[in-house]
């Protein structure tokens, strides 16, 4: 049975509107958690919690821009492409949150668990949307590829 490509648009927009919704849950439940641990109050749980999801959120410039070429050109190397994406997001956000850290001194504990929340639910979001995405772009799931085995024509796509 031939692989095909599936039919039809893929939206780059509901891989930002995963991302952000992601971002903001995560800052959300690690500032009612920062809250309710008694590690701050709410005014600086605002400023921590704003600053991880800032730090976590101040990528998708760069996600989107990678990514993006690879879906419109329904590229077959779109894994590689999001993984790629996926380590250059977290870097800079690892860069981006010890700066504003270090610049506006957050209480840490509060800051940390958001940020480590932002960028744990934002990379499921991404990994999710991605797996989703890949039957369209590339023409088969990778995990059907993985789990199907190799193929007569040592391709990974059945001839």
């Amino acid at each position: 049975m031939a692989a095909s490509r599936t039919t039809g648009p893929v939206s780059i927009a509901s891989l930002l509107m995963c991302m952000v919704s992601s971002a903001l849950l995560g800052g959300l439940a690690a500032g009612m958690l920062g809250i309710s641990a008694g590690w701050v109050e709410t005014r600086g749980a605002v400023l921590a919690v704003g600053l991880a999801v800032l730090s976590g959120l101040s990528t998708l410039g760069l996600t989107l821009g990678l990514v993006g070429p690879a879906v419109r050109q329904q590229s077959r190397n779109f894994g590689l492409v999001l993984i790629m994406a996926g380590m250059f997001r977290g870097l800079v956000s690892i860069l981006a949150g010890l700066g504003l850290f270090m610049a506006l001194n957050p209480e840490g504990k509060t800051f940390w668990t958001a940020f480590l929340a932002v960028g744990g639910l934002v990379l499921v979001a991404e990994t999710a949307w991605g797996m989703r995405v890949a039957k369209r772009v590339c023409g088969t799931s990778p995990v059907k590829r993985v789990i199907d085995g190799p193929t007569p024509d040592g391709l990974g796509v059945a001839s």
